[in-house]
């Protein structure tokens, strides 16, 4: 199954509230904040509950038309060309009612676009809709959803334990929680901060140095919207945050766990990619055992990938959402390249 850290584990209890729900409702929402974990618990309560029988689109910048186009060849049939979204949304609804399997519609933010790709009710497949607008969930869904909290402090401090030890983390309390609260008590940022201190064997306090001014350079480059929608001044700041932890992890790895990375970034966060195509596109040698290894391993170490094993029993990496996003961001036009040598 897919590898644990501390903070991004598969939460015991949103997992049950998942699974209760959908044992009696046909759809279910996701809500809460950005780097709350919202997509990572979908997918890894699809891995663990419905392998091999998941389907998943991400519903980013309004893609509704690619996403239906996805789902009908995950099915085993084409979208005509020539028919409107609504024609192709009635014959693609009608398919996933007979799937007898779950849906994930990731990142949904228009209510329109989600009840295009919506199994006709009564049918045998299950949904997911995961978005930081509840209202929308709601809406789609007839019910609150199960909401993802960002850590209380207490809860935040606590991912430290396990990657510095318990001693280390008594002696640097203090500081452990001057970083939580830089980092807005953001799981994901918290989560990669902690396991990037302790493969580095750096120091809280050094963190707690280096990140204002890291945050400080991105002020000017955090994006104002993504596709056609823009964000708020809170989802902006939970972008500069993750892209500034992001930049500190990555401080002392090379041009090799760089290029790792940006291939990573080229895959649906959910979905992954493989080692061996991974290594293709970053051109490592898939020879060299030893530095594909190491420099995965570097990357897991810090949290900023995250393992799993595919349906055929190969390796898959992935990162969180908005990890993605500031990985895209920082490689510029290299990723370009990345993505064409697919």
């Amino acid at each position: 199954g897919p590898a644990s850290s501390p903070a991004l584990s598969l939460p015991s209890d949103e997992h049950y509230r998942v699974d209760r729900r959908l044992s009696s409702e046909e759809v279910v929402g996701i809500g809460g904040g950005g780097g709350g974990g919202k997509s990572l618990l979908a997918v890894r309560y699809a891995r663990q509950t419905r392998p091999g029988k998941t389907l998943y689109v991400s519903l980013d910048a309004g893609r509704v038309r690619g996403a239906m186009t996805d789902l009908a060849l995950a099915l085993g049939f084409q979208v005509d060309p020539d028919h409107t979204d609504a024609q192709v949304s009635r014959v693609l609804r009608e398919a996933l009612s007979r799937y007898e399997g779950l849906l994930i519609l990731d990142n949904a933010d228009d209510p329109a676009d989600v009840r295009m790709l919506l199994p006709n009710p009564g049918g045998l497949c299950r949904t997911i809709v995961t978005s930081r607008d509840e209202a929308l969930l709601r809406e789609v869904t007839g019910a609150d959803p199960v909401r993802l909290e960002e850590f209380t402090p207490e809860q935040a401090r606590g991912v430290f334990r396990s990657p510095l030890g318990p001693e280390r983390w008594r002696d640097e309390e203090d500081e452990i929680d001057q970083l939580c609260e830089m980092l807005g008590f953001q799981p994901i940022a918290v989560d990669v901060a902690s396991a990037s201190i302790a493969a580095e064997d750096l120091s809280v306090s050094s963190w707690l140095e280096m990140y204002p001014d890291e945050s400080h350079q991105l002020e000017a480059l955090v994006p104002e919207s993504i596709g056609d929608r823009e964000l708020s001044a809170e989802e902006a700041r939970g972008h500069r945050i993750v892209h500034a932890v992001l930049r500190l992890s990555l401080r002392g790895l090379g041009d090799a766990a760089r290029g790792v990375l940006y291939s990573v970034a080229c895959f649906e966060p959910a979905s992954g990619g493989p080692q061996s195509l991974l290594l293709q596109v970053a051109e490592l040698d898939p020879e060299d055992k030893s530095t594909a290894v190491r420099e995965l391993n570097r990357l897991r170490q810090r949290s900023v990938l995250v393992a799993s094993e595919g349906e055929a029993g190969g390796r898959r990496f992935s990162t969180h959402r908005l990890m993605r996003e500031g990985v895209r961001q920082e490689s510029g036009e290299e990723l370009g390249e990345h993505e064409a040598r697919f």
